[in-house]
């Protein structure tokens, strides 16, 4: 479950309460402070009731929204009352109102905790039929935007009522400046300071107080003690000397320092929803509606109503509503916000389309093949917002490093009022440097260090199709050695195609090709196009087995049947193999029947477009390149001699791979292994990086740390530099919210700044850490 989660204020919060949902059996959960999001994976659905009530309990809240349904089957309030009594019981459901008349229902959930399609669902199993009201719909789309609309509008009234209050505080102050004189009366001044201090202030008290609760502190318990005490302070020589306290009160500092918080945590507000701006569009490429052919009649349905198999019509300029396989019309499509590429892509029928894409001049009718959260565009969403709420292993350490800081300040603080009592200083000199220190301190800007840059670096990537699973990955690449790469698929296109075939003994061509059709391999598959290319038949092979890195065997009718490599062949002691050892430039399919040669398929495979570029870009900034292939020796040093890589390693198996990569560790090497195929995926698992293609296959996928959208080589330089640019950034956040803290405590005990200057410190460091992170997001390809 993704969910949306309000309260946090401040990355110890989010910190605290994950540790508690995770202390809960059957529980796994990660939180965001920056995203505001908690993912949570349990056992079973029931668990989500503790969980729940754990977050409530801590005075945390979870999103709800709310969406409207019309329901065709009521007859009277009964059958709504039943229909509503029947959803409550869903885990998720906040609430369910019925309008019998106009035969619509609303249901409020838990964004995230449960999907529409169940309430459809659950409905008609009583009988009912419920579609989603499409305008309710398009509105639910805009509800994260709208919310924070909303909160931004109340905050932005606070703050003005704050800076109208605390104006007249420091204008005293400030005219002094000019050699003027001003000065409030005492009385005035309390009334303003204390609209200030509780109502602003407000939420630094509520903070702080669920701190509490939780036996813990945070950034409100350091404000709220810092201003409490300027303002009880001034409050007590108020009451006892009366108007004679005027002049030596000490409202403005504590009015001075909540604006100046409010200000930034209203900045920091922004930037935050900033970070998560890639994910909000990708969220919206998402259609809403399809226009279905069913039954001979062409029907508008919301997406949730669309199943698979279905056929969609698209028209002119508008978006694939699902992911499919076209069956009519030719079209150009903009795949460009779903996987960064610029230009146009031209498809036709038996081509495959992307949700979101964005249809040409012409009308396309779509199969749906993929629906929900099996969509590509879903699946993007899901790989990002996962590596968004990973955390990284430096921030795990600065995590740590937080829970201490609180504490250690509230030390600090004391041990800074009673240093200067006792080198003579007056109350006031103690209490206000004490304050300065409470105030300046920001565990704020150490939290968000590292999450901010991730969030956004990952956004940018995924914007131009470079996904980054696993957060380690923008470490590991800012230290990498070599880049190994696979060779068919990955810097060749992947779609072989049969050059000549040399027959050595008349057989049946149907063989050769009925044995491949079993085969995922490149080379098999190209033998299968000739094969259907040339009408032949498709015979019943049996007893079909992959002999890794060196190809299959099977049965036909008692015939024995091979198809691989010279090595399969050598071991399979085939007959007349001795006098075809001498290999050529081409990858080469050796075929026997009954252990005797019939064959030997030449094939080639063309280089990609881009490998070209892709190897000079790597090279250009110190990286080694090497090539490691299961082809034989000619066919692979002709491919790299052509690119320019002279590490080449040929007529390796998927262990052997694995075992080249484990000998360059050995050597002290931080190695990236790129490939698209089952047996990259041992190797993809062990390097320091693994990168996979988009075309690959799913295991390759699950293997890689970062998966590659589009089938572009240039994309591996792109994340590698993008992952490098990331790293540095949470270094230089890390840099900026160490050395703030180091230099600003000492000089706020040491009395050189004021609350008030404290105070505005403490709000610019989170804004320049978010802000920091957020210049990423001027991020491009670089040109070779």
């Amino acid at each position: 479950m993704q969910l949306k989660i309000a309260g946090l204020r401040c990355n110890g919060c989010a910190n605290k309460i994950e540790k508690k949902l995770n202390a809960l059996a059957g529980i796994n959960a990660s939180v965001s402070f920056v995203q505001e999001r908690l993912m949570l994976t349990l056992d079973n659905e029931p668990l989500f009731i503790p969980a729940y009530q754990l977050i409530r309990d801590h005075d945390y809240e979870l999103a709800d929204i709310s969406v409207s349904f019309q329901v065709n089957g009521w007859t009277c309030a009964g059958c709504a009352n039943k229909t509503i009594k029947a959803l409550k019981q869903l885990i998720g459901v906040v609430d369910a109102v019925a309008n019998v008349t106009a035969q619509t229902l609303t249901i409020s959930y838990i964004d995230g905790a449960i999907k529409p399609i169940k309430f459809i669902e659950t409905v008609q199993q009583l009988g009912y039929e419920m579609n989603v009201m499409v305008d309710n719909q398009q509105e639910l789309s805009q509800a994260l935007a709208l919310k924070h609309q909303q909160q931004n509008q109340f905050e932005l009234r606070q703050l003005i009522i704050s800076c109208l209050f605390t104006l007249p505080l420091v204008l005293p102050m400030l005219v002094m400046l000019f050699g003027f004189t001003l000065q409030l009366n005492p009385w005035v001044e309390l009334g303003l300071a204390s609209v200030v201090q509780f109502v602003v202030g407000y939420k630094f008290y509520r903070g702080a107080w669920v701190a509490l609760k939780n036996r813990s502190s945070n950034m409100d318990t350091l404000v709220v003690l810092g201003t409490s005490a300027a303002y009880l302070y001034s409050c007590y020589l108020l009451f006892s000397l009366g108007s004679a306290a005027q002049g030596t009160l000490y409202f403005e500092a504590s009015a001075v320092v909540i604006t100046f918080i409010s200000i930034g945590k209203w900045l920091e507000r922004q930037a935050k929803f900033k970070t998560g701006q890639v994910i909000r569009e990708l969220m919206a490429l998402r259609p809403i509606e399809a226009r279905v052919l069913r039954h001979q009649q062409t029907k508008m349905l919301p997406l949730e109503q669309v199943v698979l198999g279905d056929r969609v019509k698209i028209h002119a300029g508008e978006k694939i509503p699902a992911d499919g396989v076209i069956v009519a019309g030719a079209s150009e499509l903009d795949e460009s916000l779903v996987t960064g590429e610029s230009l146009p892509i031209t498809k036709s029928v038996d081509d495959s389309v992307i949700a979101g894409s964005v249809n040409g001049h012409g009308v396309l009718t779509v199969e749906v093949t993929a629906l929900g959260a099996d969509s590509s565009i879903s699946q993007i969403i899901k790989l990002v917002e996962s590596a968004q709420m990973t955390k990284a292993p430096i921030e795990r350490l600065v995590d740590k490093i937080s829970g201490y800081f609180v504490p250690a300040v509230l030390v600090i603080a004391l041990a800074t009022g009673l240093i200067w009592l006792w080198l003579g200083a007056g109350f006031e000199v103690a209490l206000i440097n004490s304050v300065a220190v409470l105030v300046v301190a920001c565990p704020c800007a150490l939290g968000l260090a590292t999450p901010a840059a991730i969030v956004v670096g990952s956004g940018v990537g995924a914007e131009h199709g470079i996904i980054i699973r696993d957060p380690k990955a923008l470490e590991v690449a800012a230290k990498l050695s070599l880049v190994a790469f696979d060779k068919t698929g990955t810097l060749t296109v992947g779609q072989p195609s049969i050059d000549h075939i040399k027959i050595i003994a008349p057989y049946e061509p149907a063989l050769l090709s009925s044995l491949m059709q079993q085969s995922e391999h490149p080379l098999a598959q190209a033998i299968v196009r000739h094969g259907v290319e040339k009408n032949h038949s498709s015979l019943t092979i049996d007893n079909f087995k992959v002999l890794a890195g060196k190809g299959v065997t099977a049965t036909y009718q008692q015939q024995h049947l091979a198809a691989g490599n010279l090595e399969l062949m050598q071991s399979l002691n085939i007959t007349g193999i001795e006098a075809y050892q001498q290999q050529s430039d081409y990858s080469e399919i050796y075929f026997s029947v009954d252990h005797q040669l019939y064959s030997i398929v030449f094939l080639e495979d063309a280089i990609r477009a881009q490998s070209q570029q892709a190897i000079s870009s790597l090279q250009q900034t110190n990286i080694d390149v090497a090539m490691l292939s299961g082809d034989h020796g000619a066919a692979a040093n002709k491919v790299a001699s052509s690119l320019g890589i002279t590490k080449v390693y040929s007529r390796l198996k998927p262990q052997d791979k694995l075992q080249q990569l484990l000998d360059w560790q050995n050597q002290g090497l931080k190695v990236a292994m790129v490939g698209d195929g089952i047996n990259d995926a041992p190797a993809l698992a062990q390097a320091d990086l693994g990168i996979a293609m988009g075309s690959g296959t799913q295991v390759a996928i699950a293997s890689a740390d970062i998966t590659l959208v589009r089938d572009n080589p240039l994309l591996v330089a792109a994340a590698i530099d993008l992952a490098q640019v990331t790293w540095l950034k949470i270094k230089q956040n890390l840099f900026l919210a160490f050395i703030f803290n180091g230099l600003a405590i000492p000089l706020a005990a040491a009395g050189a700044l004021s609350p008030q200057l404290a105070g505005l410190a403490m709000a610019l460091s989170s804004v320049t850490v978010l802000s920091n992170a957020l210049l990423l997001k001027r991020w491009k390809i670089k040109e070779a």
